[in-house]
């Protein structure tokens, strides 16, 4: 970034998610005048935005030299590949410039929907493209009469839509009906406003005991925000026979021992991974995350194991594009997975 200076940027949400903890790890410690100078330009400007205005001293005092670790130039970043979190979102909105939010896939050359420049709502990937026709089917209990968002399985039509996947007919008639709708496999809600709101994938909804349909991709997203986590690091559990929720974390040394160091539990890595109390501190701040982003009681975990393995596309754990395999972590971790919903008395 910093030789080439570009002025727009396409990423997944991986990739701002690390900008995000970059610029946070260079701030000034909590309680510092020069933190609280960063709080309060931080606030300033997020209440400028909301109002349509810009910032230019706190953009030059106060974000400037955080402006430059992208190269100084930077003036809209886009992030596409995955749902990108609120807090992420925001903060770099505000300490970078228009941070917005796209939704496409192969099948239709990446046409779908993308935020207009100057939208700085957060968890929706923006309007259709006027190219495209857009419709939700549908899903389990996801329904295009539900108020005061529609919802259901996302479904594009239009020129730009590829023909069929090569050689595979019976994957084509699947995808493509005969009404020339393509079935994207993602749910979705449309807002008050107009604008799409991605839920998760049709395949990554699970149902519970209780019949609440859970869709992980989005609480992972969500528990990834918890200071334990590595990026990609969180998959949801969810056993069809259990009124409540599990997951794995992945963590590193430094995390780990930060984290032990805060509430006051001794011992060394990779060891401390190993101790009850460790784990149930770990569960207690997962909760903490989700009852911070106003989660139901449902989509809080009851359990949590933290591993300090590898997750990679490697070692089979993640796709190419950093997404979870979720079957090879259940073979993977099958004896951790099987404790982790024992029948609770």
């Amino acid at each position: 970034y910093f030789e080439y200076k570009p002025v727009f940027t396409i990423g997944v949400p991986r990739i701002f998610d690390t900008i995000k903890k970059t610029v946070e790890a260079r701030l000034a410690p909590r309680g510092s005048l020069e933190r609280r100078i960063f709080e309060h330009a931080f606030q300033s400007r997020l209440r400028a935005l909301k109002d349509g205005m810009e910032t230019p001293y706190w953009n030059e005092v106060v974000f400037g030299p955080f402006r430059y670790l992208l190269g100084g130039k930077m003036r809209t970043m886009l992030s596409a590949g995955g749902p990108i979190s609120a807090p992420t979102q925001t903060f770099l909105n505000v300490v970078f410039g228009l941070m917005v939010q796209g939704w496409g896939l192969t099948e239709t050359v990446c046409v779908g929907t993308k935020q207009l420049c100057g939208d700085i709502e957060t968890v929706v990937a923006g309007q259709q493209e006027r190219i495209c026709e857009m419709c939700l089917l549908d899903v389990d209990e996801y329904k295009h009469t539900d108020t005061p968002e529609p919802r259901g399985e996302i479904l594009l039509r239009g020129p730009f839509l590829f023909k069929g996947y090569y050689m595979q007919e019976k994957l084509t008639r699947e995808a493509l009906d005969e009404d020339g709708w393509f079935h994207t496999g993602d749910v979705g809600s449309i807002t008050t406003h107009g604008r799409l709101r991605i839920i998760g994938r049709v395949k990554a909804l699970a149902k519970n005991v209780l019949g609440e349909y859970i869709a992980m991709e989005a609480l992972e997203s969500m528990y990834a925000h918890n200071a334990l986590c590595m990026p990609n690091g969180v998959c949801v559990l969810v056993h069809p026979a259990r009124s409540y929720i599990c997951a794995l974390v992945l963590t590193d040394e430094t995390k780990a021992m930060m984290f032990a160091k805060e509430h006051g539990i001794e011992g060394s890595y990779p060891d401390i991974l190993r101790d009850p109390a460790f784990q149930r501190k770990a569960t207690e701040s997962m909760q903490a995350t989700a009852r911070k982003a106003d989660r139901q009681k449902f989509e809080c975990v009851r359990h949590v194991r933290v591993v300090g393995d590898e997750w990679t596309p490697e070692n089979e754990i993640l796709t190419a594009a950093g997404k979870l395999k979720r079957r090879e972590i259940d073979k993977r971790y099958a004896d951790v997975i099987q404790l982790m919903f024992v029948e609770e008395c």
